[in-house]
């Protein structure tokens, strides 16, 4: 593990024990959050790379477990976001949906969900400054409006009114754009 986990006098040996002790609850949870194996163990090792490097703010060592499980899960979910964005369309776990049948999407509804999306953000990038940053924040970001609030600095519902008027104008843009082809 290197001279750079070796803050507090901690061997190398003692790492290995809290990774081994800790791997699969670890693991687990973040496959439990992600649904996807690859993706989980990169938030696995994420999580221990964090744990490792901020090992001296642990302050009671007999809750590590339940620490190292809060970082995970924090992992997790960026990674979701991140998944979420990077494809440019909103969409719940598609392998989970394809694994139990519920859903199995065609090539044509991929392509569509994908046309649509990019068509959405040609008008949001057509909005006022401040209605296409609280979308953003809230649909391509996922946060929540309570996070938006500490983001912005406002209270929790301007953000909601902004959130309203914004997906109005937005809703008024594309029928406008429809109407017109």
């Amino acid at each position: 593990m290197g001279k750079i986990f070796n803050k507090e006098g901690i061997s190398e040996s003692e790492y290995q024990v809290i990774y081994n002790m800790f791997y699969n609850r670890i693991y687990r949870r973040a496959f439990y959050i992600i649904q996807d194996n690859f993706l989980a163990q990169d938030a696995t090792q994420d999580t221990f790379l964090t744990g490792f490097v901020n090992l001296e703010s642990v302050k009671n060592k007999d809750r590590m477990g339940e620490w190292l499980t809060t970082i995970v899960t924090r992992k997790a979910i960026d990674i979701i976001r991140k998944q979420r964005a990077w494809n440019g369309v909103p969409t719940k776990n598609e392998y989970l949906e394809i694994a139990t049948d519920t859903t199995i999407m065609t090539i044509e509804n991929i392509v569509e969900n994908k046309l649509l999306s990019e068509e959405l953000m040609n008008q949001l990038s057509g909005l006022r400054d401040n209605h296409r940053e609280i979308l953003i924040l809230k649909y391509i970001h996922g946060l929540k409006d309570k996070e938006i609030s500490k983001q912005l600095r406002i209270k929790e519902g301007t953000v909601k009114s902004k959130i309203f008027r914004a997906k109005k104008a937005l809703r008024t843009k594309v029928v406008k754009h429809y109407i017109t082809l």
